[in-house]
């Protein structure tokens, strides 16, 4: 949801919650350690390639960033997406992805362990 203005404003016209709010947090409830920045040692090598791995530290390096320096509530995302940390912020979602759509999803049907 990060990289898509257009999602951003369709779920801001239909939820009644603070979707700055919701944009900030969403990285953070995919925390395994909500409150921390991510570790290399978190990210099994058998699920997270090495490349995936480095766009996830990118990413929340940049998210990290942005949470520091902007206000702690935007009335309307519109607003954010104005701002220079906004395009820090999708840029680095977008990289993120690009990364992560190579592979894409694991099969369902295999359980991971490692």
């Amino acid at each position: 949801m990060t990289s898509s203005e257009a999602e951003l404003l369709e779920y801001e016209s239909n939820a009644a919650v603070d979707i700055f709010g919701e944009l900030i947090n969403q990285w953070e409830d995919c925390s395994p350690y909500p409150g921390r920045s991510p570790k290399r040692s978190w990210y099994s090598l058998v699920v997270y390639t090495e490349e995936k791995v480095k766009a996830v530290l990118r990413f929340h390096a940049v998210w990290d960033e942005v949470l520091r320096s902007t206000p702690d509530t935007i009335d309307r995302i519109a607003d954010f997406f104005v701002m220079p940390e906004w395009q820090r912020l999708r840029s680095a979602a977008m990289e993120a992805l690009g990364v992560f759509e190579k592979r894409g999803k694991l099969p369902e049907d295999v359980e991971v362990t490692g």
